[in-house]
């Protein structure tokens, strides 16, 4: 991570400290579990908790719900 930064989750209706990564630092097959935010230069995308993001082979980030129970 290059940072943390405070945000709110709608996952769990409250703020919380999320974790602050570059996209191009992430390699295909890498993830993240939310929250965090991954940045880069035209957007950010914001993973609440409960998700998973993963890059895939041709670069696409892939992010998929998981079971916060």
């Amino acid at each position: 991570p290059v940072g943390q930064r405070t945000l709110f989750d709608p996952a769990i209706q409250r703020d919380t400290q999320a974790s602050v990564l570059e996209r191009d630092g992430f390699a295909p097959g890498q993830s993240v579990v939310g929250p965090a935010v991954i940045t880069e230069v035209e957007t950010s995308i914001i993973l609440p908790s409960g998700m998973t993001a993963r890059v895939q082979a041709d670069g696409c980030i892939d992010m998929r719900m998981e079971d916060l129970t």
